[in-house]
C-alpha cells in the first residue's frame, strides 16, 4: 500500500464535481494523485490529469475509454485491425495496454515507463495487470535505442505536468526531435502503425511545434493520417462523456506507416463494420469522420 505524501499540497478542484481523494504520492518524477467519483477513477500529474478509467458497480470497466484521446486510440485497430506485438510508450493509469490486451489476447504487449510510481499506482488503484503487459522501467529513448526488436504498433502516449498549477499536460522535450521520431520509425515493423497522441495547434502563432512534430512523422515513416479528437459534427465535445475530461480543440491522433494509409472513405467504412463490437469505442465512426487530410496550413 502506497503511502499518502504529507507535504502534498491539498490541491483544489475547480470544475464544481465532488470526487474523494484516494492517495498522493511524490516520485522523483511529479506529484501522483488519485481520487474518484461515483463512475470513474482519475489519475493527476500535479494539477494536470492523466488519465481516468470507468467504474461499473465498483469494479474496473476497460470495454470503453473514458477520455476522448484515449477512446478515439480505437482508430489504430481500424487503420491495422490485427497485430502480433504492441509497445506503449507511457503506462499512465494503464487502461490503454489494458485494453490492447483485451482486444488482441494473443498478441505481446509491452509497455515503457519512466516512473516506477507510476507503475505502482496503475497496479494498486486502476486495475493494471502485469502479467498481461510486460513492463519495461526505463527512459522511452534509451529503451528503444537499445531494443533490438520491432514491434507491428507503437502507441506514443507519454504526457508530463506542465508544472505549477497548469493544467496543461506536455509531452517530453525529445519527442518532437527528429531523432526520436527516426528511432521510432526503426522500431515499427515494415507494415507496422505508430500511433501519437498529440497536443499543440495546428493554426495560429503557437502551431509550429505540433506542426514541425507532424512534418519529422511524414518524412520519417512516408504516410501520415491525422484525426482530430473532438468532435467536428456540429456539438462541441460530444465524444466526451464526462464533462470533467474535456480536451480543447487542439488535441490530435496522428497514425503513420511505410506504407500506404486506407483511406478517409475506407476507414469510415471500418468503423460503421466495426461498430457494436466489443472493445470498440461506441462513437468509433465519429472518431473515423475527424480525419484532417489538409492538416498542413
Amino acid at each position: 500500500m502506497m503511502e499518502l505524501g504529507a507535504d502534498v499540497s491539498d490541491r483544489p478542484y475547480e470544475d464544481g464535481h465532488e470526487r474523494r481523494r484516494l492517495m498522493t504520492v511524490r516520485s522523483a518524477y511529479s506529484e501522483i494523485v488519485v481520487d474518484e467519483m461515483e463512475t470513474a477513477r482519475y489519475l493527476w500529474f500535479g494539477h494536470a490529469r492523466q488519465a481516468g478509467v470507468r467504474l461499473r458497480d465498483g469494479a474496473f470497466d476497460f470495454e470503453v475509454a473514458l477520455a476522448s484521446s484515449q477512446r478515439s486510440f480505437d482508430l489504430a485497430d481500424l487503420y491495422q485491425p490485427s497485430v502480433t506485438s504492441v509497445l506503449h510508450v507511457g503506462l499512465g493509469a494503464g487502461n490503454a495496454a489494458m485494453r490492447s490486451a483485451l482486444r488482441h489476447p494473443d498478441a505481446v504487449v509491452d509497455v515503457v515507463e519512466i516512473d516506477p510510481a507510476v507503475v505502482d499506482v496503475a497496479v494498486e488503484w486502476f486495475g493494471f495487470d502485469p502479467d498481461r503487459c510486460r513492463v519495461h522501467l526505463a527512459d522511452a529513448f534509451v529503451f528503444l535505442r537499445s531494443a533490438d526488436a520491432s514491434w507491428d504498433r507503437i502507441m506514443l502516449d507519454a504526457f508530463l505536468s506542465e508544472g505549477g498549477t497548469s493544467q496543461v499536460n506536455v509531452y517530453p522535450s525529445y519527442f518532437a526531435e527528429s531523432d526520436f521520431i527516426d528511432l521510432l520509425a526503426r522500431r515499427v515493423a515494415a507494415d507496422g502503425l505508430l500511433m501519437a497522441n498529440l497536443n499543440g495547434a495546428l493554426r495560429g502563432p503557437s502551431s509550429g511545434r505540433l506542426l514541425r512534430l507532424l512534418d519529422f512523422i511524414e518524412r520519417a515513416f512516408g504516410h501520415l493520417a491525422v484525426h482530430s479528437v473532438a468532435d467536428r459534427t456540429g456539438e462541441s465535445y460530444a465524444l466526451s462523456e464526462h464533462p470533467d475530461l474535456e480536451l480543447p480543440d487542439d488535441h490530435y491522433i496522428a497514425l503513420a506507416g511505410r506504407r500506404s494509409l486506407p483511406s478517409a472513405d475506407e476507414i469510415r467504412t471500418r468503423a460503421e463494420a466495426a461498430e457494436g463490437a466489443v472493445y470498440v469505442d461506441p462513437k468509433i465512426v465519429a472518431f473515423a469522420a475527424n480525419r484532417i487530410d489538409a492538416w498542413r496550413p
